[in-house]
């Protein structure tokens, strides 16, 4: 949260294979000098034993029911109050639109995610 730096995909659905995607793409983005540290909630996508994770990428896992301890969740909750309440998509392309748009803002903007994403 400190640098603002983001990275993510949006998926139909989310299970280990995806997460697998994601950290397979978050690697591939991450300069050679660089190594990522996600903080990652109790999810059984998260912690699926044949996760593939890439040796520039460490996962910390957080104690079970605290979410409070996730960076991440402000920003769901942000994402929550600020774009994604209290609208009507009568169709998942309108779903994923409605997303896509509001992630190519929030990662676009380190401005946003440092504050967002501040945990003390």
């Amino acid at each position: 949260p400190a640098t603002g730096a983001t990275s993510g995909i949006i998926m139909p659905g989310l299970d280990a294979e995806a997460i697998d995607v994601f950290l397979a793409e978050l690697s591939r983005r991450l300069a050679p000098e660089v190594h990522a540290v996600l903080i990652w909630g109790g999810a059984g996508f998260h912690v699926a034993g044949a996760l593939e994770v890439p040796e520039n990428v460490s996962l910390i896992r957080l104690p079970p029911y605290s979410p409070e301890l996730n960076p991440i969740e402000n920003l769901w909750h942000h994402f929550r109050s600020h774009s994604w309440s209290n609208r009507l998509h009568p169709r998942w392309e309108d779903l994923m639109g409605a997303a896509v748009a509001v992630m190519d803002v929030a990662l676009a903007d380190p401005e946003l995610i440092k504050p967002v994403c501040a945990a003390p």
